[in-house]
């Protein structure tokens, strides 16, 4: 059952609850069953298990804006577009989260040799955001 091997591969802290399995970009993943039926993400499934099932066109929320968070009251059901809005609430949907003068401090630390991992937690990005926007994918417009 997948509900016994979601739980296998969760550390519970005092705040959220920590999935500790494979993941997908920043979420966690597991197996539906055997191989060829692909994979569910975790915090939909802990959803699921605690609340029952997830209505069409509802995505899975997190509160705390932990991706591999499976604590069920940190999980709540909104629309994409809820989604979007929270994001932007809480500031984290893509480059809105830095800033001209930030971009230019990381990629001149980068380019210093610091590591992307180091400039990333200073900043309160993920190193892929460092590396895009290092490598100029991100932020073409700042020198």
């Amino acid at each position: 059952m997948i509900g016994q091997r979601l739980w296998k591969h969760v550390v519970k802290t005092d705040g959220c609850w920590n999935w500790v399995g494979a993941r997908w970009k920043r979420y966690g993943c597991i197996r539906k069953g055997p191989a060829r039926e692909g994979y569910r993400l975790v915090h939909r499934v802990s959803y699921e298990l605690a609340y029952g099932a997830i209505p069409d066109g509802l995505a899975v929320l997190h509160r705390c804006d932990n991706g591999v968070c499976v604590r069920p009251d940190h999980l709540f059901l909104g629309t994409q577009l809820e989604n979007i809005r929270d994001m932007d609430a809480k500031g984290r949907r893509g480059n809105r989260k830095l800033t001209v003068e930030q971009v230019r401090a990381a990629r001149q630390r980068v380019t210093a040799g610091e590591s992307q991992a180091s400039v990333a937690r200073d900043f309160g990005v993920s190193q892929g955001t460092i590396s895009w926007l290092h490598r100029g994918l991100t932020w073409r417009h700042v020198s």
